[in-house]
């Protein structure tokens, strides 16, 4: 084998090498966002069974906290806060959890996946556990979404990057990669693809 040919370009090591750093950078913030969640659980539960200890009226409290988690759902988070706050509950309710749902919510309400993949990422192995295709859902939805815009070059680069990792939704994937040629005008098999019914 001739030394030419095993030979990088500088600005293929420098792009090799900033690719890697950038792995390294999300893969850093990653684990230091799961190590965050799991210190936010274990003070939930310690907080809730000291509580469950030292409180001589559960079921009023009980009460507040089913209130407070009412109001976090419904998407009343300040009313949420607020209760919280005035019945000493608050440390009984996770709060930053329907906050980062609801930021979630808001970023897929906008077309944006990045939120949601990006806590795909952190909740991998329970996502997994439960036989769950949201991450590949979501990165279909980007896919789709790039051939919508007719950027097909970032489309292809994404989908190369990407579907590899879901050999189980082989069939769904070649449907999607049929629209680089059919999306001006696809068939009523394809187009429900590109429907925003999706979203």
């Amino acid at each position: 084998m001739n030394n030419h040919s095993s030979h990088l370009e500088p600005n293929q090591v420098k792009a090799t090498i900033k690719g890697l750093s950038n792995r390294l950078k999300k893969l850093r913030q990653s684990l230091e966002e799961t190590y965050q969640d799991e210190d936010d659980c274990l003070n939930i539960i310690e907080t809730r069974a000291n509580y469950l200890n030292e409180t001589k009226d559960y079921p009023k409290s009980l009460v507040y906290r089913l209130i407070t988690e009412h109001y976090a759902r419904k998407d009343n988070l300040e009313i949420a806060q607020e209760i919280g706050e005035k019945t000493d509950c608050k440390d009984l309710v996770d709060l930053n959890l329907f906050r980062k749902s609801k930021e979630i919510v808001h970023c897929l309400e906008n077309k944006d996946v990045a939120l949601a993949l990006q806590w795909c990422d952190i909740h991998k192995s329970k996502l997994k556990k439960l036989g769950s295709c949201l991450e590949f859902q979501l990165k279909l939805q980007k896919f789709l979404e790039l051939v919508k815009k007719e950027d097909l070059t970032a489309a292809i680069n994404y989908a190369k990057c990407q579907f590899y990792l879901f050999p189980d939704h082989q069939n769904l994937i070649r449907k999607a990669m049929m629209l680089l040629a059919v999306h001006k005008n696809p068939f009523s098999n394809y187009s429900e693809l590109l429907s925003e019914n999706r979203w």
